[in-house]
């Protein structure tokens, strides 16, 4: 898994961060997913707005 803010940077009162995730499974990878989503919703202060996944 990688993890960047690729979002525009200069915006304090927003942040748009891209996550890489790599498996070898549909399965493991939507149990990844939900996992990071999951996490974020209970440890960061913020309001998620808009989770998008997409398969390569």
């Amino acid at each position: 898994m990688a993890v960047c803010e690729s979002g525009d940077r200069e915006r304090l009162d927003a942040s748009e961060w891209t996550f890489v995730v790599v498996g070898t499974s549909s399965q493991e990878l939507d149990s990844l997913c939900s996992e990071i989503e999951d996490r974020i919703q209970r440890t960061v202060e913020a309001r998620v707005t808009d989770v998008v996944r997409e398969r390569l």
